[in-house]
């Protein structure tokens, strides 16, 4: 039997060991009348499985871990890579990644003097310092340089994972949401500049090429919780797991997945890149990801959209939150804001 499945009776890992616990209690505290404002707050979130991972078993496995934790499937589909390229699917998905690595200049971005502060504590680096001495490129930089590589984006890719692996993660620095840093250690001979060597989003032309490709599947599942039982921090941490599957409990879809990878029928074992499965970070951020991936989603038959049209809150501030661009500080405001939340706090 495959590790992270388990009989009737067995022991349970501890993470889910902790969900059970608490769903006691708040089955007790139901029957004893002493429930408060949180008793029936179904919450709605969004996974799919990333194109590395589209097996059979891992959709099975992402179903059992998934009924472990009562969390409900009430919509389960595919996605296959001609509707991604026609839809341009990747880019409108990870618009900070595609914004920070494709046609763009790195004095285009900025920084907080806390951004500034966190990449200078990490790599003993000031990143404008590095920009102008040509120490810190972009992705496409990257491959201007890195001959005779140039425009062989996997093999940029597994550069910056191999320093990664061999550092221990030290050596790759995530400054926000679609912006990365790698410290490359050492250059393949011939290249234009010598090591150490910065480079933003590496990996991200690797990763689109994943989802571009023409077996490419991405497996995605609309589910349904009770955040009287789980919060969406748990829900995150819990049952999706941390975003480098290594960190993640056993009893989590990223730590199941991660601890016996070959028999789910992967090439590689899951890292922080390729980490199995993606999860909407919050209530709204569930809500634009049905609406992107799932052909006939609309806001007014959506059981959160539907509550945003209803609520006091304008049409043209839904409109605003659901359509908002990044900006080159980062994330918008109302992304951003919303990290973490549930459906109640994100309408407040």
């Amino acid at each position: 039997m495959e590790s992270g499945s388990l009989r009737p009776g067995e022991f349970r890992p501890t993470r889910y060991s902790d969900f059970t616990l608490r769903k006691a209690v708040h089955d007790l505290q139901k029957e004893e009348g002493m429930m408060g404002r949180r008793e029936s707050a179904m919450e709605m979130a969004f996974l799919f499985v990333k194109p590395h991972a589209a097996t059979p078993r891992v959709t099975s496995r992402i179903l059992e871990i998934l009924e472990n934790f009562e969390v409900k499937v009430l919509a389960q589909g595919k996605v296959i890579q001609s509707v991604m390229e026609h839809d341009n699917l990747f880019a409108r998905q990870y618009p900070e990644l595609e914004d920070n690595t494709f046609n763009f200049d790195l004095n285009e971005i900025s920084l907080s003097p806390q951004e500034q502060q966190i990449f200078k504590e990490h790599f003993n680096k000031d990143w404008y310092e590095a920009v102008r001495q040509k120490k810190l490129l972009s992705s496409e930089q990257f491959q201007e340089v890195i001959h005779p590589y140039r425009d062989n984006h996997q093999h940029i890719n597994n550069l910056c994972m191999k320093n990664a692996q061999i550092t221990g993660g030290k050596s790759c620095l995530k400054i926000r949401k679609g912006l990365y840093v790698h410290r490359i250690d050492e250059m393949p001979k011939r290249s234009k500049r010598k090591a150490p060597i910065w480079v933003v989003n590496g990996f991200a032309h690797a990763l689109k090429e994943d989802f571009l490709d023409k077996k490419s599947i991405v497996n995605y599942f609309s589910v349904q919780f009770d955040s009287s039982q789980l919060s969406w921090p748990e829900f995150m941490e819990e049952v999706v797991g941390v975003a480098h599957p290594k960190d993640s409990h056993i009893s989590s879809i990223r730590g199941c997945i991660y601890s016996t990878w070959e028999k789910f029928g992967l090439k590689y074992p899951p890292n922080e890149r390729d980490n199995v499965v993606h999860v909407s970070s919050s209530a709204l951020d569930a809500l634009k990801e049905r609406l992107l991936w799932m052909r006939g989603a609309v806001m007014y038959t959506d059981i959160f959209g539907s509550r945003l049209l209803s609520s006091k809150i304008s049409s043209s501030t839904v409109k605003e939150a659901l359509e908002e661009a990044h900006t080159k500080e980062g994330q918008g405001r109302y992304t951003k804001a919303a990290f973490g939340k549930n459906s109640q706090e994100c309408i407040e």
